[in-house]
C-alpha cells in the first residue's frame, strides 16, 4: 500500500532536528521512493515532472547542458 511517490525533505533555515531529516531520508531510500533535499532539487523535479506530462523529455550530455546554461 504505497501511497507516497516523492519525498521533499528540505531543511529550514531556522534549524530543526537533523535526526528527523536523516530518518525521513533513510525511510524514503529504503522504500525506493525518490527524495529531494534542496529547494533547487525540488524546482528541478517539478520541471522534470512537467516535461514528462507534456511528453517533452529528452536526453542530453551533461557537458551540453552546462554549455547551454553558461551561454544564458
Amino acid at each position: 500500500m504505497n501511497e507516497v511517490d516523492l519525498v521533499l525533505n528540505i531543511a529550514s533555515s531556522t534549524g530543526g532536528t537533523r535526526a528527523d531529516g536523516y530518518e525521513i531520508r533513510s525511510a524514503a531510500i529504503n522504500r525506493r521512493i525518490p527524495c529531494v533535499t534542496t529547494v533547487q532539487g525540488a524546482t528541478a523535479a517539478v520541471h522534470g515532472i512537467e516535461a514528462m506530462q507534456r511528453g517533452d523529455v529528452t536526453v542530453s550530455p551533461l557537458q551540453q547542458l552546462h554549455a547551454e546554461f553558461a551561454n544564458r
